[in-house]
């Protein structure tokens, strides 16, 4: 984007970057800025509908990592996990379980405690102005408001508006969620039951305080949705035909009403610009059983902060901070929906329903991931370093085609080569 004739940033140390979302993502961008010296601002509202969400052990550190101790209160412990997929039960593993609505709440308060600056209110509308003397942007929110700011960061999820050309998209899907009450609301053990159904896949909690929560993956054809007021017969339905009439649900009454929104796997167009950027599922939104939803916004957002940092220290890289950035969320993008691919390819008996057979058919037949790796040689790549996208020598890898560069602070580069000069010298 060029801009003229105001300047892009400002000389002063004082640039302000306002973010748009405080979720996940959008907190681990803001405290990785503030890190870096800038002057943040995050515009939030809470999450609606409030929902329950499933992170592994790898989320829970990454997010211990950003310091935010009163949001982390309100994750689980690890639950026992259960799984009845293609006609086969595992239960080899565990989840945490976060309550949005309260762990949302926490990020905000976290947020102020490491002197970001919080605005409660909606986003009506922003737009870029070139004034004298710098180029910034106008944001106004839903009570009036308006901020100036340098930069923009778009965490507002799938609630951001989506470029209609050069984006990719996996098969049109659904997300069907509802709480319910237990009859017997005696204290119960948290549990989850992931479960493949035969119009779609489920996804069941109980928590500890008698309660249920269900999401329900479905295909976006109206004919495979169930009639508005008949959602909470419908998703007993669907699971009662697994899970036999006894299950957990047979008594159940249904809190609230049903909420749907789309979880379409997205490759956002346009996902940054030398002062925009799209973070979280504002840029790549994946399929939500190609893997944890709030680890691949981490994977944007943690490395957010760099890109932009370069792109305002150092305008001279900027081409390379775009590249690697556009460039990571392709891969992870179809890395995420390779391994869903092959989840869905599981589903033997499935082969008469649509849901299963477009998904199991999409994106491609490449390989998710070689069992043994392959290495395929050196090179200069973009890297993280220092709060910079810089070039450095990395390891080129089948599975890791971006490259590997260092691996517990050591250069891997170095030691495949000093491996080779070993293995050169033993065959003298």
């Amino acid at each position: 984007m060029t801009q003229s004739p105001g300047r892009l940033f400002a000389e002063e140390a004082d640039i302000h970057i306002v973010v748009l979302g405080a979720g996940p993502a959008g907190a681990a961008a803001a405290i990785g800025l503030k890190r870096l010296g800038y002057r943040v601002t995050c515009i939030s509202r809470p999450r609606r509908p409030v929902c329950i969400e499933g992170i592994s052990e790898r989320v829970y550190s990454a997010l211990s990592g950003l310091g935010l101790s009163t949001a982390m209160a309100h994750i689980s412990k690890p639950v026992p996990r259960q799984v009845v997929w293609n006609g086969q039960v595992s239960a080899t593993n565990t989840e945490r379980l976060v309550d949005r609505e309260h762990f949302d709440a926490g990020i905000l308060d976290d947020l102020k405690a490491a002197g970001i600056a919080i605005i409660a209110d909606s986003i009506e509308l922003f737009e870029h102005r070139d004034t004298h003397p710098e180029s910034v942007w106008q944001v106004k929110t839903g009570a009036g408001t308006v901020i100036t700011a340098n930069f923009i960061v778009d965490a507002r999820g799938r609630r951001a508006p989506h470029r209609q050309d050069g984006r990719l998209r996996g098969p049109e899907s659904v997300a069907m969620s509802q709480f319910w009450q237990l009859a017997d609301d005696s204290h119960q053990d948290a549990s989850v039951l992931a479960v493949a159904l035969k119009n779609g896949w489920g996804w069941l909690v109980q928590d500890a305080r008698g309660r249920v929560y269900t999401q329900l993956s479905l295909s976006a054809n109206r004919q495979a949705l169930p009639s508005r007021g008949a959602e909470a017969k419908w998703i007993k339905s669907a699971f009662g035909e697994l899970l036999g009439a006894g299950s957990v649900l047979s008594t159940a009454k249904p809190l609230g009403k049903a909420s749907f929104r789309g979880c379409t796997s997205i490759l956002n167009a346009g996902v940054v610009t030398q002062n925009y950027l799209r973070i979280g599922d504002a840029a790549m939104a994946v399929d939500p059983l190609s893997g944890n939803g709030i680890f691949q916004s981490l994977s944007s957002a943690l490395v957010a902060p760099a890109v932009i940092n370069t792109l305002i220290r150092r305008p001279e890289d900027a081409a390379l901070a775009q590249h690697f950035y556009e460039q990571r969320l392709e891969h992870l993008y179809m890395r995420f929906a390779r391994i869903g691919r092959d989840f869905y390819r599981q589903m033997s008996g499935a082969d008469s329903c649509d849901y299963w057979q477009e998904r199991e058919a999409w994106p491609d037949d490449e390989l998710a991931h070689l069992d043994t790796d392959r290495i395929l040689g050196v090179a200069r790549r973009p890297v993280v370093n220092n709060g910079f996208i810089e070039l450095a020598e990395v390891l080129l890898t089948h599975n890791q085609p971006l490259g590997i560069w260092k691996v517990d602070g050591e250069s891997v580069v170095e030691r495949y080569r000093q491996q080779q000069s070993h293995i050169q010298g033993m065959n003298k």
